[in-house]
């Protein structure tokens, strides 16, 4: 299944849906955003699309494929705190992958550990 939501701007309410959920939503298939007059997101822009927190709902699934518009050059559409928050991000700093990540993380950790084994005045 598709979910379909038009954007006009950035005003919740006004220039997009906001889908309130006081029950159980079962995200599947594809969230696809279509822009509408001509609006373009630009950096900074956020959409909170969907709220289950604010009215004791629950989400069990998450959406498998996001179709979004394309943005202009240098800008990216940050999906990673969207299963989490029903918000999607569009700002200048592409999102990191998860595997990329993991390792940065990893390497940090690793550091730190050596650091704390190095005798003292090595």
């Amino acid at each position: 299944a598709t979910f379909f939501i038009d954007l006009y701007g950035t005003v919740p309410i006004v220039d997009y849906s906001v889908v309130h959920i006081s029950g159980i939503a079962h995200f599947d298939g594809t969230l696809w955003l279509i822009p509408q007059d001509g609006y373009e997101p630009a950096d900074g822009d956020s959409f909170a699309l969907f709220d289950w927190l604010s009215y004791g709902g629950v989400k069990d699934h998450d959406f498998q494929f996001y179709d979004l518009p394309a943005l202009n050059p240098g800008l990216y559409w940050h999906t990673e705190d969207f299963p989490a928050t029903g918000t999607l991000f569009v700002n200048a700093t592409p999102a990191p992958e998860p595997t990329s990540a993991a390792l940065l993380l990893g390497g940090g950790a690793l550091l730190a550990l050596r650091r704390r084994r190095s005798p003292a005045g090595a």
